[in-house]
């Protein structure tokens, strides 16, 4: 016998709740339905319980129904629970906006049935189940590419050993090709260890384990810098940081973004010195930032392929790296609920932008 869904049901009309029941019980859905008739009960209840999904009103007598959406989607101990935004009140631009703020459907209650409400409902737990399937598929992933890049970084550590050692036992010999050939043994093995540990950090980027905090993106770009120290100095790069803000993330995934785009904008310099700015503007609830530098650029048609995995837009002759740097911090973006993307002109610098959420106010 299958278990009933477990239902939350925030609305402040009773009779709108009846309703809601009336029309579950009419298409034949068995639910235990939790109701509440304000916002911050209803939130201290969905943080309490687990539900199968939400139905949530727009119009609640003690907060608007859209920013209680906003923090319901936005709890990650819950951000696999559907919300279903059901209200009498709505248009076109609030169900635009809900499905921005994270809602899995809209409904409007005119002409609301049992049948469309079933069939929603249905989406919902299908989608719920291929979620959970998708997580359980991802996370068998990344344990299966945590083994694979140590069981072949071993071969490849013996392939470059005894390259080097061939080497000493050869050295005097003067042979042109000899000394080529060992070269570019050892040139392979370093570039295939790097990309062994890039593609280990793409299936990595957008894993969810890692809690969000409070991460000070001034004090972050410090740490990076020091980091980032050697190579900085060894292009004569200048890097420039501005004011920036206090953001919610994961420090580590936020350090590889910023460590990823500051590395790009030395690596495809021009024939100047590198010079990278790096700052912030508020933008709503989120913060704006960009990385720019004064490099070869990009051309507008590549815009999009530079944040596609081991796409790459020069020859490996000419610029060293994996291909992944760029598809990296677009998989971090992402999971952070924000989007990345490059303003640029062949010869004119890059300037790329990101968006972060902003750390909750304390």
């Amino acid at each position: 016998m299958a278990e009933p869904i477990r239902v939350l049901l925030v609305d402040e009309d009773a009779r709108s709740r009846q309703t809601v029941r009336r029309l579950l019980s009419e298409a034949g859905l068995k639910a235990d339905i939790v109701e509440a008739d304000n916002a911050d009960q209803g939130f201290k209840i969905f943080l309490s319980r687990s539900f199968d999904c939400v139905l949530l009103e727009y119009r609640l007598p003690d907060v608007d129904g859209l920013d209680l959406l906003l923090a319901m989607a936005s709890d990650e101990s819950r951000a696999e629970v559907p919300i279903i935004m059901l209200t009498g009140y709505g248009n076109e631009t609030i169900a635009t906006e809900a499905m921005k703020r994270g809602a899995y459907d809209y409904l409007a209650k005119a002409g609301l049935s049992a049948d469309i409400l079933r069939r929603c409902l249905a989406n919902v737990l299908v989608n719920a189940a291929l979620q959970s399937r998708l997580e359980r598929q991802q996370q068998a992933f990344e344990e299966f590419a945590a083994v694979a890049a140590h069981d072949l970084k071993a071969p490849l550590r013996q392939v470059a050993g005894f390259a080097q050692l061939l080497g000493k036992r050869l050295h005097g010999l003067e042979d042109a090709k000899v000394s080529e050939y060992l070269s570019r043994i050892l040139t392979g093995a370093r570039h295939m260890g790097s990309l062994i540990d890039a593609l280990l950090d793409y299936t990595r980027a957008d894993a969810d384990d890692a809690p969000f905090e409070s991460v000070n993106f001034g004090d972050l770009a410090g740490h990076v810098l020091g980091l980032l120290e050697s190579v900085v100095e060894e292009a004569s790069a200048t890097i420039e940081v501005g004011e920036l803000p206090v953001v919610k993330g994961d420090r580590t995934a936020l350090g590889q973004l910023l460590q990823n785009l500051i590395t790009n904008a030395i690596k495809f310099r021009g024939e100047q010195d590198p010079q990278v700015t790096i700052g912030a503007v508020p933008q709503g609830k989120s913060w704006l930032f960009t990385v720019a530098d004064n490099g070869i650029g990009i051309a507008p048609e590549a815009h999009s392929e530079v944040f596609v995995a081991l796409k790459r837009l020069h020859g490996k002759s000419d610029y060293e790296g994996t291909g992944l740097g760029l598809a990296t911090c677009q998989k971090i973006v992402k999971r952070h609920g924000g989007r990345i993307w490059v303003e640029s002109e062949v010869g004119k610098g890059s300037r790329f932008h990101f968006t972060l959420p902003a750390a909750d106010p304390s």
